[in-house]
C-alpha cells in the first residue's frame, strides 16, 4: 500500500506544488529606454539582495547588472519591473512595456560561465505587440 502512496504522490506533485519560479525585482533608472542585460557568476560582482522572497537586481544607467551569484533562477517569470527616481522612488512599469527576450550564457577560455537574461524596456512604444515581438 505504501509504494502506491508514493507514485500516486509523485504523479501529483507537478499539479498542485514544487514549480519553479523566477521572482526578480528589476530596479530600472528612470528615463531609461533599451536593452537591459544581466550577467551571472562574475567574480567580484556584488551578490543579490532577497527582497520579500525575490532577488532585486538594481540595473545602471546603461542597461547592465553584473553579479556574483551563480545563476539566475529559471521557471513561471513572476518578475516585477520598476522604474526608480534619483530618490529611490520607485513606479511600476507595465506589462505591455517590457519585452523579454531570452536567457544564455557565454565561455571564457578558463572555462568559467557566465548565464545571462536579457530584456527591453520601452516608455513610448508599450503595446501587446512590443511584449510579445518586441515591436
Amino acid at each position: 500500500m505504501r509504494p502506491k502512496k508514493i507514485i500516486i504522490c509523485l504523479l501529483l506533485l507537478p499539479l498542485f506544488g514544487c514549480e519553479s519560479q523566477t521572482n526578480d525585482i528589476y530596479l530600472i533608472p528612470e528615463g531609461y529606454e533599451g536593452r537591459i542585460k544581466v550577467t551571472y557568476n562574475v567574480e567580484g560582482a556584488p551578490a543579490l539582495i532577497k527582497e520579500n522572497n525575490f532577488d532585486v537586481i538594481p540595473v545602471k544607467d546603461d542597461g547592465t547588472f553584473s553579479t556574483s551569484n551563480v545563476n539566475m533562477e529559471y521557471g513561471t517569470v513572476t518578475d516585477k519591473y520598476y522604474l526608480v527616481d534619483k530618490e529611490g522612488k520607485r513606479k511600476p512599469v507595465e506589462k505591455e512595456c517590457i519585452s523579454l527576450l531570452g536567457t544564455g550564457s557565454s565561455q571564457e577560455g578558463n572555462g568559467r560561465i557566465y548565464p545571462h537574461v536579457e530584456l527591453e524596456i520601452t516608455q513610448t512604444r508599450c503595446s501587446q505587440d512590443f511584449m510579445l515581438w518586441g515591436k
